[in-house]
């Protein structure tokens, strides 16, 4: 450095007046390979915020102030990768204290969608007896500015497997956000953890953490810890089917109204609509299923309104549906859009 400019080393090293700004002269530094850590205040406000850094290979890395853990994009055209982030042994998981601020997001969430997602989540809690009312799309915008992570078991900590247990994280609020699904994630989840049906949206990490006397400890998940034959996953799938078939089997949602009966499969629904009388003409009905596309449904026999429900609870694809009289019924068969269980037919039932 000294011999390639000995008069600005000089000046730079020693703060002349070669350098107009103290800017300029650390910026000459650091591009001649100078490595400057400047002293400020890191505490409170100051403090720089969290960041996961790019691993090394893990066989080049012994530093045990780092662990590692790897991300799964949505997008397909990413590779899958490690990542290491560092270790805080105050604050239990670390990895998900980390990963929340990636996820915060300013976007505002459709209010329909918060309806939606909640819904079915609300359903199954209750309290004394009471249900529980839906946050607003409003609340739920409050609290997913900041970002969170939700930490999924895939495989839970026993005295069996020494206490340590491997976690799926993703943005709690992710479907909210409509996020992409995240379609080797959810491949991932369900050939290595026997986990199935499973809905991801958006990027996932896996990482892998230890119960101990003191707290939770952050260990090492890499790459090769991702593929089915890891000795977690052979027990975490064979933990699952135990779980599974030892659960009472639940049927999907259905429902019935003076007008209408309707039941459900993952993939359609389908819609029994009462015409009182048999051998009632195609030319009579109409059915609708609303603007946009394939969020309602109208079903009239002349001038009768038979079913009316300006807001299903999921979408449907109205190319998709069709619908035929059998004796006194009109029997509609609905495609969802989204393969999954709807909590309701009528989001406002």
């Amino acid at each position: 450095l000294v011999q390639n400019s000995p008069r600005k080393a000089m000046a730079a090293v020693e703060g002349d007046d070669e350098f107009a700004t103290q800017e300029e002269r650390l910026e000459w530094l650091r591009a001649r390979g100078v490595e400057i850590d400047l002293v400020q205040d890191k505490s409170g406000p100051n403090r720089p915020p969290r960041r996961a850094e790019a691993a090394p290979p893990v066989e080049e890395s012994n530093d045990r102030r780092y662990f590692s853990f790897v991300r799964i994009p949505a997008a397909t055209t990413e590779e899958i990768r490690v990542e290491r982030a560092l270790r805080d042994y105050r604050e239990g998981d670390s990895l998900k204290e980390w990963l929340g601020p990636r996820f915060a997001d300013e976007t505002e969430i459709d209010a329909r969608v918060a309806e939606r997602e909640t819904r079915g989540q609300i359903e199954k809690m209750v309290v004394s007896g009471q249900g529980l009312k839906a946050p607003s799309a409003k609340t739920i915008q409050t609290l997913a500015k900041t970002g969170g992570a939700e930490a999924y078991p895939l495989a839970h900590a026993s005295e069996a497997n020494g206490q340590e247990a491997i976690k799926l994280y993703v943005d709690e609020v992710g479907t909210l956000r409509q996020r992409p699904r995240n379609p080797r994630a959810e491949r991932f989840a369900a050939e290595s953890a026997g986990l199935s049906g499973l809905r991801i949206h958006g990027d996932a990490y896996v990482g892998r953490t230890m119960l101990t006397p003191h707290g939770v400890e952050n260990l090492d998940f890499i790459e090769a810890d991702l593929e089915p034959s890891s000795p977690w996953a052979v027990d975490a799938r064979r933990t699952h089917a135990n779980d599974f078939a030892a659960m009472p089997s639940t049927d999907l949602k259905s429902g019935s109204t003076a007008h209408y009966d309707w039941s459900q499969t993952n993939e359609d629904l389908e819609v029994s609509v009462k015409l009182g009388q048999a051998g009632v003409a195609k030319s009579r009905l109409t059915v609708d299923y609303g603007k946009p596309a394939g969020a309602s449904l109208f079903v009239d026999l002349d001038d009768t309104h038979l079913v009316a429900i300006p807001r299903l609870f999921d979408r449907i694809s109205p190319t998709d549906s069709s619908w035929s009289i059998d004796r006194d019924r009109l029997v509609i068969t609905l495609e969802k859009v989204d393969p999954r269980d709807w909590a309701a037919l009528d989001l406002d039932a």
